[in-house]
């Protein structure tokens, strides 16, 4: 009877270490979805910098070109007209230069952090549908299906 108390508490010790090692361990996919993040926020390696009117966000191509099918289009351009190894500009003044860090965190991050509002879902969306991002944009229109009611129906 002895060792089989001593079996079990084993047994039990064992699960419950297991359990809070794996408590404390990422799943692959979050611990990429940091990774990312932190590429973006220290731009180690970045190669490429997005204009948005007179501000300036340092980004990396593959990343953007790997995300969006339109900045994967100015990127080709880009590099058929440029044989130089100095980061590419790439000049998107129609977006508002308020809204590009959270579009830049949506790209590589592929999380919106529920920061779509009343306020921003509006010019998210545009930039959604201009840089070809089509989860972001269902995340706008999912947020939108939350606001209606009998007030903002016509």
């Amino acid at each position: 009877k002895t060792e089989i108390r001593q079996m079990k508490y084993s047994n039990e010790k064992a699960a419950h270490t297991i359990q809070h090692v794996n408590q404390n361990v990422l799943q692959p996919k979050e611990e990429l979805t940091r990774d990312l993040k932190t590429l973006l926020e220290k731009q180690d390696f970045s190669d490429c910098i997005l204009v948005c009117n007179d501000e300036k966000y340092q980004a990396h191509k593959c990343i953007l070109a790997s995300r969006s099918e339109a900045l994967k289009k100015l990127l080709e351009n880009y590099q058929y007209t440029s044989r130089n190894f100095s980061p590419v500009n790439i000049e998107l003044n129609d977006i508002d230069s308020k809204i590009m860090p959270f579009v830049l965190n949506y790209i590589y991050t592929a999380e919106t952090d529920n920061k779509i509002n009343d306020k921003n879902v509006k010019e998210i969306m545009k930039v959604a549908d201009r840089l070809e991002l089509g989860d972001l944009r269902k995340a706008c229109l999912a947020f939108m299906e939350t606001r209606i009611n009998k007030k903002t129906v016509i």
